[in-house]
């Protein structure tokens, strides 16, 4: 018994160390767009995805709401969902852009490029590098960033 559990304890340790490392849920994309075209507000596509294959670990927090206009409207947030992903937004800025970033565990590079093609698919869109999914014009960029334990999607557009 004691060699079958160590045997166990290394295939896991193996699986850890040159295994994948976390995968995405899959996406629905065209669900998931055509939900945002039928609700006059829907949220981001990403923020979409993480409310419908994740549980929503934490409420809303570090709330900033606009300074002009309708002060009663989030402008930037961070939520927490299961599997210890973070989404995080800000959209502050008067006439700019919106910025987000997806934290997810970490998942080796050619997971994360599937993941933001089949997810964020932009025909006007292409890989400059191995990291960065951007158009030619104005649009939307995307840029997988690999830290010790964790894949961050960070996502801006605008002009």
């Amino acid at each position: 018994m004691r060699n079958i559990t160590a045997i166990f304890t290394v295939l896991l340790l193996a699986q850890k160390l040159y295994g994948q490392g976390f995968i995405p849920a899959t996406p629905d994309t065209l669900s998931l767009k055509s939900t945002q075209k039928h609700q006059s507000f829907a949220g981001s596509l990403g923020y979409r995805y993480l409310k419908k294959y994740y549980k929503v670990a934490s409420e809303k927090d570090s709330v900033i709401y606009y300074a002009w206009g309708d002060s009663n409207t989030i402008c930037s947030f961070r939520q927490s969902f299961e599997r210890e992903i973070v989404y995080e937004v800000w959209e502050c800025s008067e006439g700019g852009g919106i910025s987000e970033q997806i934290t997810f565990p970490k998942m080796d590079n050619n997971t994360a490029k599937k993941f933001v093609d089949l997810l964020f698919y932009d025909k006007w869109n292409t890989w400059v590098s191995d990291f960065t999914y951007e158009p030619v014009g104005p649009g939307c960029d995307y840029n997988i960033q690999q830290r010790e334990n964790k894949t961050v999607i960070l996502i801006y557009c605008g002009c």
